[in-house]
């Protein structure tokens, strides 16, 4: 499995809470490569399209992809078409925090999509809290009703930390009526964030079925920060740095 190194801001942070705490340095963090996965399943066949760390950009500590244009995925065998993808978007930040965002039509079938990002990695964060907020708008498009059905339990979006963690899952299924459109959203926690603890990685991922021909939107956030009481150790120790060097 590949990694794209990021910069060096975790590391400074690491170094100011270190002399606070005497922790060990962490090594760097990176983003697995593919940075995103998305694929496409029906009875019509299985399409899968991978965004490599190449295929997007970098500034600074974060790495950012958006689409330029919408994609057609295709049975690799059959050339069938299961999907169309547009709005296609991802954003790693070494903070951290993980975006993902897109638009998905359905093909002539029922179709099953998943938007998986890379795992991000970062030196290790002591009491961590986190939270994920998502919304989507579901489109029907034939005129007999639009339906997005979780696949995590009933939930579309799962975020996850630490190797696999489930964080929470978010946006239960729901239908739009005919001829309509209807959003939703979900945040966890409901307002402010949790304490987790110590994170050292995350990821978020949708997985979900879509009726035939209809069209969903998603956007997604998923963020880690230092508990207040940490970064208050942060400003210390970054004061007592300075007033050494001086």
């Amino acid at each position: 499995m590949n990694y794209q190194r990021m910069g060096v801001a975790n590391l400074m942070r690491w170094s100011a809470a270190a002399l606070v705490t005497g922790a060990a340095p962490p090594a760097l963090g990176g983003i697995t490569d593919p940075a995103l996965t998305v694929s496409a399943t029906s009875s019509q066949g299985t399409a899968t399209l991978a965004i490599l760390l190449s295929q997007g950009t970098w500034a600074g500590d974060e790495w950012s992809y958006a689409a330029r244009s919408a994609v057609e995925l295709r049975d690799a065998d059959s050339g069938e078409l299961i999907a169309v993808i547009g709005d296609l978007a991802c954003a790693m930040i070494a903070d951290p925090q993980v975006t993902v965002n897109f638009t998905a039509v359905a093909g002539i079938t029922d179709t099953t999509f998943s938007f998986s990002s890379g795992l991000l990695s970062y030196p290790s964060l002591a009491n961590s809290v986190a939270f994920a907020t998502v919304g989507t708008t579901v489109t029907d498009n034939d005129s007999n009703g639009a339906t997005i059905t979780g696949l995590y339990g009933g939930d579309a979006y799962r975020a996850s930390y630490n190797g696999g963690t489930v964080f929470d899952t978010l946006l239960a299924s729901y239908s739009a009526p005919i001829d309509d459109s209807l959003t939703a959203s979900d945040r966890s926690p409901a307002a402010g964030s949790t304490l987790i603890g110590t994170t050292f990685d995350m990821q978020a991922d949708w997985n979900f079925t879509l009726t035939a021909n209809d069209q969903v939107g998603g956007t997604s956030l998923f963020r880690i920060v230092p508990a207040p009481g940490a970064a208050t150790l942060l400003g210390l120790a970054g004061l007592i740095a300075g007033r050494r060097r001086r």
